[in-house]
């Protein structure tokens, strides 16, 4: 990528210029902020209460023989 570490950067920027002028709206925006953080909330803790709880995956090699 050119100009590596400027262009995740830039993005970020972006980002955080668009939640600051979504924050300046309270009409519409603000709600909308609040919402999403409330929804990647309720996402992180699904995650780790229910499919955290299921443990992790094991992969195993395809070529490899079973055992038995």
């Amino acid at each position: 990528m050119k100009l590596f570490p400027a262009s995740p950067l830039i993005g970020l920027l972006a980002l955080g210029y668009i939640v600051y002028a979504n924050w300046l709206d309270p009409g519409v925006g603000r709600p909308s902020l609040i919402a999403n953080a409330i929804v990647i909330i309720l996402s992180l803790a699904y995650y780790a209460f229910v499919l955290g709880a299921r443990g992790r995956w094991i992969l195993r090699d395809p070529e490899e023989e079973p055992n038995g």
